[in-house]
């Protein structure tokens, strides 16, 4: 009789010790994925939601394009202006890359060498991403609808151009992100200088761009 409650007293040990592990190891499963999650958390408030190549166009049209007709009237652009240089996060890091001879690029902070830009720019993400201003919304790209980045980009592409076509929707919002710019970039209030920014000289500016890419401002 001793022998079968020993037994017995032993079975009930072994599975309240089972119990005890399995809800142990849940529990720090549980607390696992929390810290996991809360790391994924921290990963995600950091990294930085701006295409770095878009915004590398959009300073390519700006500077090749509007910024002749800024500088010849001597006028200074609006901190508030979404195409002001202190608005563009990547301001920093654009200055500090020299391309030395084809497939090869060199990151001024720390001297290494890159075959492509590419990999420069991983670079920048990875080493020296405290160098971007990521206090507020300066994603230059954001810009890239009204200044027509994706057909600027296809013109140095080995694939076809892209060919324009007419949405009214699309039409309508690129528009608006053009008023947009004119309104804060160029406020007509501001000066005699910005009036005629506003009302003539960006109408020139999106002209240019019509003319030599050979679109129609309906492109998407």
């Amino acid at each position: 009789m001793r022998r079968f409650w020993s037994w017995r007293i032993w079975v009930v040990v072994f599975l309240a010790l089972a119990l005890s592990s399995s809800r142990f190891i849940a529990c720090a499963e549980k607390y696992r994925v929390s810290e996991e999650r809360q790391r994924q958390l921290q990963e995600e408030k950091g990294r930085v939601h701006c295409s770095r190549s878009r915004s590398r166009t959009s300073r390519n049209i700006v500077s090749e394009y509007l910024m002749p007709f800024v500088e010849s009237e001597k006028y200074t652009l609006p901190k508030s202006c979404r195409l002001h240089p202190d608005n563009d996060i990547y301001r920093e890091q654009e200055g500090n890359i020299d391309e030395l001879r084809p497939m090869q690029w060199q990151c001024r902070y720390c001297k290494k060498l890159f075959r492509s830009q590419v990999y420069l720019d991983m670079h920048f993400d990875n080493r020296h991403s405290e160098n971007l201003d990521t206090s507020s919304n300066k994603c230059l790209a954001d810009t890239c609808g009204a200044l027509h980045c994706d057909y600027f980009d296809s013109l140095s592409s080995s694939k076809p151009k892209m060919q324009a076509t007419c949405k009214p929707a699309v039409v309508e919002k690129n528009r608006h992100a053009c008023e947009v710019l004119a309104n804060t970039c160029f406020p007509a209030e501001k000066s005699p200088v910005a009036k005629k920014l506003n009302g003539v000289n960006l109408l020139t500016f999106a002209s240019l761009i019509v003319n030599f890419f050979s679109v129609f401002v309906c492109l998407t």
